[in-house]
């Protein structure tokens, strides 16, 4: 019988090593994205889908692994498999994550009960990589994206560069660019540098673009792991208002004799700049040791490679360590220090967790809290037209939105559309779901079951229900019956 040829030993480089410690996810769970359903909570349909994600080690523990959110969040089961364990699939659980991906972090656990299975069929000792630092990765770095896209059975590793930086913003953070292949299935696997060293987390590709992919920076990872581990989630530090760029004209009207610094456009109630007495029209010139121009970037940065904002920096401040503020006021300078917080929550939010979602069904009549979601999928279905009628995204207070009419049902009659803002029943002001059933609750005693429903477009709509009827309207969630 013939002997298979004995294939040359070659060294294993870093990419070689950190594929052991690479794992693929299988999911399943709720859909997310669907617009129909995130308008009509009451049906919500199940899916599959895949990832990947490293295996971290912290502290001397074991079986974590790091991935994105978006491969995981919305699910109910979760499975690993492993280059290490051949066709083994390992149960486990959701440690944490950043719910509203900014940045797009979370971290999952192999089942207690499994651990030792992998811990033996990896011959002794889980493997894990290294985490290295993401601020000093340069243009021109050539890395490797390692995951399992589209399905494949085994680690694929793609190889390029990081061609690019692009800063955050007030909604985004900070994400390195790629031209290494980053295909569906490849969220959530490490990007390592050529020693192996894992520089950030693939996350997401422009469609349509050539090899143009983003890599979540491992600093955020680092930051954010200890709340992940201690509470479940996790946020950065935000300033809590938006900006404007100044201008030489301006700069003289604000008594500033030049254009250095941003121009505070807006404070948010309870974020970091309204703590420090920070107020609209100040213009902020530095943080700490860092210098801004006109349009917020950071001067004087000895990383010339990529450029940084205000933002950037003010998400690399842990929460809760002190942060000192240089603004002019009037042609005064001004410092004040304050410590760091996550951006306040609005009225209008992001719900991404389904299980979450919550609604009111008043005849056929489906009320939600008005979320980002909501206002994506409502575009979707009407337009963006809508968008004029949902209105102010920053404000403070919740808002109630019309998603759904079953057709034939007594709400039909009101001519109420879906994005219709429901602001008052029975001349009650109403911002949240609470206040919603709170209203209905008394109409039997106070209105003989009649509600009387106004909209922020001044439009009106009447629905008499009997008392039986108002009885049984409640708060329900999305995923309320659904048998797992």
């Amino acid at each position: 019988m013939a002997k298979l040829p004995k294939r040359p030993f070659l060294a294993a480089g870093g990419a070689h090593r950190a594929t052991r410690a690479v794992v693929q996810i299988h999911a399943h769970g709720f859909d997310d994205e669907s617009p129909q359903a995130i308008l009509d909570p009451r049906y919500i349909s199940t899916r599959t889908w895949g990832g990947s994600g490293c295996i971290i080690k912290i502290d001397g523990t074991e079986g974590l692994i790091l991935t994105n959110t978006h491969v995981v969040r919305n699910a109910i089961h979760l499975q690993v498999y492993s280059l290490m364990t051949s066709a083994r699939a390992f149960s486990s659980e959701i440690v944490g994550m950043v719910v509203r991906q900014e940045p797009d972090i979370a971290v999952i656990r192999i089942a207690e009960e499994e651990l030792a299975i992998f811990r033996e069929m990896c011959g002794g000792s889980i493997p894990h990589v290294e985490l290295g630092d993401s601020d000093a990765v340069q243009r021109g770095m050539q890395i490797k994206a390692i995951g399992y896209p589209c399905g494949m059975a085994e680690p694929n590793v793609s190889g390029g560069e990081i061609t690019n930086f692009m800063c955050g913003d007030e909604f985004t953070a900070e994400r390195l660019v790629t031209d290494a292949a980053i295909n569906p299935g490849n969220s959530g696997g490490p990007a390592v540098n050529e020693q192996g060293i894992t520089i950030g987390i693939n996350t997401s590709i422009i469609v349509n673009a050539d090899n143009i992919g983003f890599i979540t920076p491992i600093n955020y990872a680092k930051q954010l792991l200890p709340q992940l581990l201690r509470s479940g989630e996790a946020r950065l530090a935000h300033p809590g208002a938006s900006f404007h760029p100044n201008s030489e004209i301006t700069a003289k009207y604000l008594k500033k004799p030049t254009a250095e610094g941003l121009i505070v456009a807006r404070v948010y109630k309870g974020g970091m700049l309204d703590k420090a007495g920070i107020r609209r029209l100040d213009v902020i010139t530095g943080m700490g040791q860092y210098r801004f121009d006109r349009y917020g970037n950071v001067v004087g940065d000895n990383n010339v490679d990529r450029r940084r904002n205000i933002f950037d920096v003010v998400r690399s401040v842990p929460l809760g360590e002190p942060v000192t503020w240089e603004f002019v006021r009037n042609g005064r300078v001004e410092r004040v220090q304050v410590e760091a917080t996550s951006a306040p929550r609005f009225g209008i939010d992001s719900q991404p967790l389904v299980a979450e979602r919550a609604f009111v069904d008043i005849q056929g009549l489906v009320v939600q809290r008005l979320s980002y979601e909501i206002a994506q999928a409502l575009t979707t279905q009407m337009g963006p037209e809508c968008l004029i009628e949902i209105g102010d995204r920053f404000c403070m207070k919740p808002r109630l939105v019309v998603t759904f009419t079953v057709p034939g049902s007594p709400a039909t009659e009101m001519f109420f559309r879906p994005s219709t803002l429901i602001t008052q029943v029975n001349g009650i002001k109403l911002y949240d779901l609470d206040d919603l059933v709170a209203v209905i609750a008394k109409a039997g005693k106070e209105h003989n079951g009649r509600l009387v429903f106004e909209s922020q477009q001044g439009h009106i709509g009447v629905l008499q229900l009997k008392r039986a009827e108002l009885s049984k309207i409640r708060i329900q969630r999305a995923l309320e019956g659904i048998r797992l």
